[in-house]
């Protein structure tokens, strides 16, 4: 929800923007606040626990994760552990677990929590203790104060602690521990302390106002005026200014200028109960109220001033630097006012409607009227220049000065008039005009402007702009030129000599004038642009301002003067003028822009703008590795408070795929942040910014890599995080004790190849046994290549359903399935490669099938298996029951459609042999034969291979003695099918 609030002064200063239960705030009442080191905001609530806030969404943490209590009444953190006082005591928070104390004391309500020299001052329930050690809070409780309910803690610059309450406001001893109450006339109700910028410390009373400390003394403080008697919390912000917290008033806002502000309910506040306060390292002011929620204060880019605030007309035509200080601008047909310190007063053009002026070199500053010609400032006088002096037209557009002290001016409708120096009130005026008589494209003139080489370069309104030579001689630029739109408003040279051209339309087109030859540039400006432009300048970090009909723009400029980014100001900016008026922009030498629009002057500071785009503050979180979160599994040894990976992370070959997400915060510009990052070791360069935080590291090959990372405001202000090291280690093959390992085996193989050549019966012997163990192997490798006979269709199926996900860009889905897939491709291998096999293998691998086979099948049925866990030990042969699921499902299942199930069952019979019985509920093999009568005669390789494997198994018992085939009905009717696989005892 964003509320734009402003104060009853001269200009517009401030918007806010409101988080309550809507934006997922867990209650609206909010009781303290604070700023971790990372950044986030976190908000302390009166009973819906505490919850951290990234500029964008909300995380609560309360009782369910392990708070004592909901309610929350102090925040503080130290070494980069959260203290959270609560209703029913404190609690510790690092981001991975909450811990509490068991004792009395720690069990209290807590109001206040400080770190003073290592050591712990806590305020619990109606006493204030000190704990030695702030690493060990839930130790060494010692009472120092009883009998009085402190509510806030105060660490002054100096090291000084202090505490306020109901009782009023106390010294603490921190050698000592002693506390001494501070003396004051009457009862000093203290609900929070802040010191300023003087070191002065406040005390915010309920009661009294606001109270001062001085020489062990309560005193009123009348510093900030007159104040409400109940305040609740205060602070001075960075910029000077103090900021008041009151419970029935709103918020009062003590200016650097000495005046006071009151932000409340009739000047757009929602609730005028605030109760606490923090700024945040961007410049934001943080307000917890009672009832509304947490609001963001933010200092508006512009301040504007209107006929609201005191201008007479509203319009705003012109402006410029004043010759001492200050500005002069137009204001509708009234003439002008000065703007100096300030404060607003009459200029010194009295009346009239002025649509341009200018300041020269000798501080003389110049008026040009809409029908009534010049009007000329010096420092003594004022005197006026029409056509009776020489000018061309007194519908005066544009000024611009001449190396040689004479002004050149353009008007609307009668081309250029130079006026040339010297130029007295009194002497006779020399002029020289130039039209489209003698060379001007046309008499309407919108723009002047000068080059180094002393050369005046004009707009007109409709026939594009030219140059006029310094020996007379002029050229035009148009259509025929390149240039797309001849409506030309604005024209502007910048410090590296190019010339920027601003249309009508909000085209901008440059020409640089450093080149032999000119050649007009169409710039292409990013995302949305003006659809009017009407004016044109540079600030004093030579970004580009535009003026428009629909708000400000500000296009920033790297060296080679190409844009970088572009940013639009409108009202939500506070620029409530929106439309600005022909080249009224100004940069004066203080480095603020002025803006004159249809409604009001326009104000902004370059520097409140900077402070904004600090850069974010970037770390690491929710690392994975094989898409589950690392602090579930046994590398969790890698991870520190906050989910923060260590410098160096191990991991074996297998365990290559890595994945982080950069987490950055921004608390002004949170939904402009981009990210990069770069795999230092594996990758040459950064990769290409985006909005998107996830890194994903895949398949990584051994080595040493380092992982640079970072986030970028606006793609300007970036900030690097704290780069990690990730070893992948080598497999054992690739190390060097496994080729010594190869070339040993190799000389005990030679060895040993001798010994049964000296041996001579024996050699021949052990070959012809070796002949018959290779004749074995050879046959044990054909039936391995057998059980490697996966249906094409499965795979190709599985590879297409992934290649689906990617289509839809689900990249989370597609990365999973494609994991489950190489998971069972690798279970197939290597469990190829034995003879006999777990039971448990068997079924996990089984279990890995029938989830892809749902996969590509769209979970066209369910499963379930059940087996005793004292038989998951006994050997099976490798994948003996996937070509009777895989038939189940085929021939079965998928024809059936809806309801269709499958079911795997182990037990042992009398003679404790194996039974593996796999039923379904499928349309039975009568039903399935006639589907299939094109390929009668057709059996599966899977089953036949399966048959050979346990009739070698049996030593050439008959398999049909193993393998048994059961149709099953349901009052007639197929219901499925039922086989039963015997697998001998293998101790018989």
């Amino acid at each position: 929800m964003l509320l734009l609030v402003a104060a009853p002064t001269f200009g517009q200063r401030y918007q806010a923007e409101v988080y309550n239960l809507k934006e997922g705030l867990p209650q609206s009442q909010v009781d303290c606040l604070l700023e971790d080191h990372r950044g986030y905001i976190w908000v302390g609530t009166q009973g819906g626990g505490l919850a951290r806030f990234d500029g964008r969404n909300f995380e609560v943490l309360n009782s369910s994760h392990g708070l004592p209590g909901n309610k929350i009444s102090a925040l503080a953190e130290i070494n980069q552990t959260l203290y959270i006082g609560t209703d029913d005591g404190l609690a510790l928070y690092n981001g991975l677990e909450v811990t509490t104390g068991n004792d009395e004391p720690m069990r209290q309500a807590v109001y206040a929590i400080a770190e003073s020299d290592k050591s712990l001052f806590v305020a619990a329930g109606d006493e204030l203790y000190f704990i030695p050690d702030a690493s060990q809070p839930f130790e060494g409780w010692e009472s120092i104060l009883q009998d009085e309910t402190i509510f806030d803690l105060l660490v002054t610059q100096s090291g000084e602690l202090y505490a306020c309450g109901d009782g009023g406001v106390y010294y603490i001893n921190k050698e000592s521990h002693q506390v001494s109450q501070l003396s004051f006339s009457g009862s000093a109700y203290c609900n929070a302390l802040f010191e300023d910028g003087e070191q002065v410390i406040k005390a915010c009373t309920y009661g009294n106002g606001m109270l001062r400390v001085d020489q062990g003394e309560l005193l009123s403080d009348r510093s900030y005026g007159r104040l409400p008697r109940i305040v609740l919390d205060g602070l001075q912000s960075d910029r000077g200014e103090t900021f008041l917290a009151t419970q029935r008033d709103g918020l009062i806002i003590h200016t650097r200028e000495g005046e006071q502000e009151v932000y409340d309910q009739q000047s757009g506040l929602p609730i005028n109960h605030i109760r606490c306060l923090l700024e945040d390292r961007w410049g934001n002011i943080w307000i917890g109220s009672s009832g509304s929620g947490l609001i963001r204060l933010s200092a508006l880019p512009f301040t504007h001033y209107s006929s609201d605030t005191g201008l007479r007309k509203p319009q705003v035509y012109a402006v410029t630097s004043a010759p001492d200080q200050g500005i002069i601008f137009s204001n509708g047909d009234v003439g002008s006012y000065l703007f100096r310190n300030d404060s607003l007063i009459k200029g010194p053009f009295e009346q009239g409607t002025i649509k341009t002026l200018f300041t020269d070199s000798r501080g003389w500053v110049w008026a040009g009227y809409d029908g009534s010609g010049i009007e000329v400032m010096t420092p003594d006088t004022l005197f006026f220049i029409d056509g009776d002096d020489g000018l061309s037209s007194p519908f005066v557009r544009a000024f611009a000065e001449g190396p040689d002290g004479s002004i050149w001016v353009g008007t609307a409708g009668g081309g250029i008039t130079r006026i040339f120096n010297p130029i007295t009130p009194e002497g006779r005026i020399n002029t020289r005009i130039y039209t489209s008589g003698n060379g001007l494209s046309e008499d309407r003139i919108t723009d002047l402007v000068f080059d180094d080489q002393n050369r005046l370069w004009y707009s007109t309104r409709s026939h594009g702009f030219g140059v006029i030579l310094s020996k007379g001689d002029i050229l035009n630029f148009g259509k025929d030129q390149g240039l797309q739109n001849e409506e030309v408003r604005s024209i502007i040279i910048d410090s590296y000599g190019v010339l920027w051209i601003g249309s009508g339309n909000g085209q901008i087109s440059r020409l640089d004038l450093n080149k032999e030859v000119y050649a007009i540039e169409q710039l292409d400006i990013p995302g949305e642009r003006p659809y009017a432009l009407y004016a044109m300048d540079f600030d004093s970090r030579e970004n580009l301002w535009l003026g428009s009909a629909n708000g400000a723009w500000q296009l920033t400029l790297n060296a080679e003067r190409e844009v970088i980014s572009t940013e639009k100001f409108d009202i939500d900016e506070g620029f409530n003028g929106l439309e600005v008026c022909a080249n009224a922009i100004l940069s004066d030498n203080q480095g603020v822009m002025w803006f004159g629009t249809v409604d009001g002057l326009s104000m902004h500071f370059p520097l409140q703008k900077t402070e904004a785009l600090i850069a974010p503050r970037v770390f690491l979180e929710h690392p994975e590795l094989d898409l589950q979160p690392l602090r579930e599994l046994p590398q969790h040894i890698y991870l520190q408070a906050w989910d923060q990976p260590t410098d160096t992370m191990v991991f074996t070959y297998e365990q290559n795929d890595l994945s982080f997400e950069i987490g950055a915060i921004h608390l002004k510009y949170p939904d402009d942040l981009t990210f990069s990052y770069w795999l230092e070791g594996y990758t040459d360069e950064w990769s290409t910014p985006s909005t998107r935080s996830l890194i994903s590291l895949g398949n990584l090959p051994p080595g040493n890599f380092t992982l640079h990372y970072k986030s970028c405001v606006k793609g300007l202000f970036c900030n690097e995080g704290r780069p990690i090291t990730i070893k992948i280690l080598r497999p054992f093959w690739q190390k060097s004790w496994f080729f010594g390992a190869l070339l040993l085996g190799g000389f005990i193989l030679v060895s040993l190849s001798f010994y049964f050549f000296v041996q001579g019966v024996k050699r021949r012997a052990k070959i012809r046994s070796e002949r018959l163990r290779l004749e074995r192997d050879a046959l044990e490798m054909e039936q391995k290549a057998l059980r490697l006979q996966m249906n094409p269709h499965f795979i190709f199926n599985s590879l297409n359903s992934i290649q689906g996900l990617i289509a839809k860009e689900d990249n989370r889905s597609a990365r999973l399935y494609l994991s489950r897939f190489s998971r069972l491709m690798r279970e197939i291998l290597e469990n190829s490669r034995e003879d006999m096999i777990p039971l448990e293998e068997e079924l996990k691998t089984l279990e890995h099938y029938l989830d892809m086979e749902r996969f590509t099948h769209g979970e066209a049925f369910t499963y379930e298996i059940e087996a005793p866990d004292d038989l998951l030990h006994l050997p099976v042969p490798p994948l003996v029951i996937q070509p009777f699921v895989e038939n189940s499902i085929i021939h079965g299942l998928l024809p059936k459609g809806e309801g269709a199930h499958l079911s795997v069952e182990v037990t042992e019979n009398e003679a404790e042999d194996l039974l593996i019985i796999v039923e379904d509920n499928g349309i039975g093999r009568a039903a399935s034969s006639l589907r299939n009568a094109e390929r009668e005669g057709h059996r599966s390789a899977g089953l036949s291979v399966t048959e050979e494997r346990l009739s070698m198994l049996s030593n050439g018992e008959n398999e049909l003695t193993f393998i048994s085939f059961e149709d099953l009905y349901v009052e007639g009717n197929a219901s499925g099918t039922r086989v039963t696989i015997r697998i001998p005892n293998p101790d018989e």
